[in-house]
């Protein structure tokens, strides 16, 4: 349950919204995307973007018209400069890193944003297939993955299962195709439990 003491801005949608990535129909150019799927915004308001029909990261600074290439881009692949459905990511402001889960890989990339290579680090591998969301704790590094298609969500490196994980279905303690997850400082999970369409806590 949240503290209905706590007070917090309520985001809002223009009307005429403003197109911030992308908008020059699909491709792989600079000033393109084709099917994005993670999003982080940084702190700077740069947008960060899982393009996951170009096998790339990219990242638009704030007010940009083309957006810089991070990760990826070399085709999909295994190899350490390539990605194969980077589903998600997360910046690591403390260590100024790039965090990928390249889902089609099995594995999470790293990425030094200061070094400006495009060359990833595995720190996590063999990773289950249908993982496509996932939330790293920045004060411990420790990550969450939702496991879509088997219906669970992890923490890991050991596996650990949070939540679901008797099948799909609708119980309390089921789940259906979990995807976007979010953890708080508590440790309490939220869980986009997407055909169940509920949020789970």
């Amino acid at each position: 349950m949240l503290d209905s003491t706590i007070s917090c801005n309520i985001p809002s949608f223009s009307s005429s919204a403003v197109i911030v990535a992308g908008g020059n129909g699909q491709g792989a150019s600079a000033q393109q995307l084709n099917l994005p799927y993670g999003l982080f915004i940084g702190s700077n308001n740069s947008v960060y973007i899982g393009d996951v029909g170009n096998d790339r990261i990219q990242v638009w600074p704030s007010g940009a018209t083309s957006g810089i290439t991070l990760a990826g881009g070399q085709g999909f692949g295994s190899s350490s400069t390539q990605v194969d459905g980077a589903r998600d990511i997360y910046v690591n402001s403390t260590s100024n890193s790039l965090l990928v889960l390249d889902s089609g890989n099995q594995r999470i990339q790293q990425y030094d944003l200061t070094s400006n290579s495009i060359v990833g680090t595995t720190i996590m591998t063999n990773l289950p297939l249908s993982c496509r969301n996932f939330f790293v704790e920045q004060t411990n590094n420790i990550i969450y993955l939702s496991d879509m298609y088997n219906h669970q969500v992890l923490r890991m490196p050991n596996a650990t299962i949070l939540a679901g994980g008797n099948g799909f279905g609708s119980q309390a303690n089921q789940l259906y195709y979990p995807a976007g997850i979010y953890v708080t400082s508590t440790e309490t999970i939220y869980i986009a439990d997407s055909f169940n369409d509920r949020i789970q806590m």
